[in-house]
């Protein structure tokens, strides 16, 4: 038996965690869910519960994700931002271990373990490049139920499935979607069993999320422009409707299709891919809507099963040569503001300011700080924060502007120097440090 796609993957792997790591301590990204989840892991291990320190709110006040209690548990094993980073990488790198298996086992290994790496390359990419996402815990797992969906219903399979689906729908509401693109495989396969625990889980988890988190949640408005306590059946299907279709959304659909292969990979790929595909082009926001970042989480499992799934050498020689144009112009992103000296600058920064400061942070800087000798005392900077509430205010205008755009920020600056409670300390490398006078 040939290892050589499995080493092939691993190697992928390390340098993808090594990867994540540099990117980590070089604060190369702007990368506010990464201070948000490590925030929330370090808080729930050290007693405080399930709070985020940047905006103080529990989870459950955004988003429907009980794994993030085993997770902070689990997180004592290692390192917080190496913990991530490695579940991260591990559970991308076992989605396409075990399509390589299968893929395998049907003669389709030659061709088609070298599209998996490749479909890693952009999609997968842009969404390794950017933050922590429990949601792509989930990816192995369906990824699992779409092969046994193609076995036999067996008990212990069904047991399995059920399983699988639990850590599913755990780790987000919206992977809810996904599973009913799973259910849709299911019935398409005349599998009526896998589709009716499919559809009981996502209907459950919809439900939940409804009772739990949508009345409370700022979110479901602001990104679908959705009212779920006032408005009707029919008035919310008619929003997303209208929010679905425009021009530059389908051209985005188009390049989604074929960097995935999506447009001509068998085994039902498209269609059960469909709904989370439908999902993110509700979004109101473009960075949602074009499939950036971890807005493609959901739609990637389908895309690695429909890879394995090809059923010929003439695809791979159709979607070889199209991921690696389209996955060319995203080479120069990995290594965008990596730079050595600016994150010695954000060292020296930080050493400025004492262990028992409060400190608003910006969001590059704030992944790094929070959980560490400053305790619960960093908080994200936000447009609206109340900056007289803090000692200091750290903000790296090179990387770190979110949520700012270029105006913004210059207005932020010019504002904090002039409204006599602080003074700037430190300014390199467009690093600001202000510290408040009175101190």
């Amino acid at each position: 038996m040939n290892p050589n796609g499995y080493v092939f993957l691993l190697i992928i792997g390390i340098i993808w965690l090594f990867w994540k790591m540099f990117q980590v301590k070089l604060c190369v990204v702007s990368a506010l869910d990464w201070g948000y989840f490590k925030s929330l892991l370090c808080n729930l291990r050290s007693g405080y519960g399930a709070i985020e320190d940047v905006a103080n709110l529990h989870v459950f006040s955004q988003h429907f994700q009980p794994i993030i209690y085993p997770l902070a548990y689990l997180s004592w094993i290692l390192p917080i931002d190496f913990f991530m980073a490695f579940v991260q990488t591990a559970s991308l790198i076992l989605s396409f271990v075990i399509a390589y298996a299968f893929a395998r086992k049907d003669d389709r290994f030659l061709a088609n373990w070298m599209i998996l790496p490749l479909v890693f390359v952009f999609y997968v990419g842009d969404l390794h490049r950017f933050d922590f996402h429990p949601e792509v815990i989930a990816i192995p797992f369906i990824v699992l139920m779409l092969f046994a969906i193609h076995g036999h219903e067996k008990p212990l399979a069904l047991i399995k499935f059920a399983l699988c689906v639990l850590v599913v729908v755990s780790v987000k509401e919206t992977a809810s979607i996904a599973l009913i693109g799973v259910a849709i495989t299911a019935v398409l396969n005349r599998k009526y069993r896998f589709f009716t625990i499919a559809l009981v889980f996502a209907l459950s988890t919809f439900v939940l999320f409804s009772i739990l988190v949508a009345p409370n949640s700022r979110l479901v408005n602001s990104r679908y422009g959705l009212d779920l306590t006032h408005d009707s059946f029919i008035s919310i299907l008619k929003t997303l409707f209208r929010n679905i279709f425009s021009f530059e959304k389908l051209v985005h659909l188009a390049k989604l299709l074929l960097s995935f292969g999506l447009a001509f990979m068998g085994r039902f790929a498209f269609i059960s891919a469909l709904p989370s595909i439908l999902l993110e082009m509700s979004r109101r926001y473009s960075t949602q809507w074009t499939f950036a970042m971890q807005y493609s989480t959901f739609i990637i499992p389908f895309a690695i099963f429909g890879a394995a799934k090809a059923k010929c050498h003439i695809q791979a020689k159709i979607h070889v040569p199209v991921v690696l144009l389209i996955a060319s112009f995203q080479v120069p992103e990995y290594f965008k503001n990596a730079s050595f000296q600016h994150s010695r600058y954000i060292e020296q920064a930080v050493a400025m300011m004492p262990s028992n400061a409060s400190i608003a942070a910006g969001s590059n800087i704030f992944p790094k700080i929070c959980c560490g000798r400053f305790g619960r005392n960093v908080r994200f900077l936000h447009k609206n924060t109340v900056l007289a509430d803090y000692d200091y205010v750290i903000i790296d205008g090179r990387i770190g502007r979110f949520p700012f755009d270029d105006s913004g920020f210059e207005k932020f600056l010019e504002e904090i120097s002039c409204d006599n409670i602080f003074e700037p300390i430190f300014k390199k490398d467009s690093i600001f440090v202000f510290r408040r006078i009175d101190m």
